[in-house]
């Protein structure tokens, strides 16, 4: 028998995940309850969740399929330059207990962990230099170390009058795709 889902991953929402896959035998798509029926683990938290599907009535036999449970992806509120530095905020993501905050520079594609953050939603980067263009995006954790995809695209900020006066400019932000 062939097993398979429609999406590969799921999003984390609490509560015990159960997507109906599609059961196939030679071709012919067998019926649930009538062909078979379904025992899922593991399918509360992030991670890998499994499913079993076992033969009933005129079919015997099990076969094991398993499918993604991750933490949605944060989305990103505003990025902008601050007195500070550079000020990102994103919105909650359910099941997170932290969230990790990558940067990169204008012309690099590598992304750098810069900081994780508990009990807040924002973060201000302190270390971004003056008259220079960042990149900004964040992970979603959970306890259990399971994550989130990284946002995208990363919000643009052009740190601009950093420690230099009372009233920052806040540069446009942009958002732009990361490749």
């Amino acid at each position: 028998a062939e097993v398979s889902f429609k999406h590969d991953v799921y999003a984390y929402t609490g509560k015990e995940r159960e997507p109906s896959p599609v059961v196939r035998l030679g071709g012919k798509r067998l019926k649930k309850d009538r062909d078979y029926t379904l025992s899922y683990e593991d399918n509360l938290l992030p991670g890998t969740a499994s499913v079993t599907v076992a033969g009933a009535g005129d079919y015997e036999g099990e076969i094991k399929a398993s499918f993604m449970i991750r933490l949605k992806t944060p989305d990103l509120v505003s990025a902008e330059s601050v007195s500070a530095g550079a000020r990102i905020k994103w919105k909650a993501v359910k099941g997170a207990d932290r969230y990790k905050i990558y940067r990169r520079e204008k012309n690099s594609t590598k992304w750098k962990r810069i900081e994780t953050v508990r009990g807040r939603l924002f973060y201000t980067d302190k270390s971004a230099e003056n008259k220079t263009v960042y990149y900004y995006t964040v992970r979603a954790f959970h306890k259990n170390g399971e994550h989130s995809a990284a946002s995208k695209p990363g919000l643009k900020v052009k740190v601009r009058g950093k420690k230099f006066t009372d009233s920052p400019l806040v540069d446009h932000i942009h958002l732009s795709p990361h490749h």
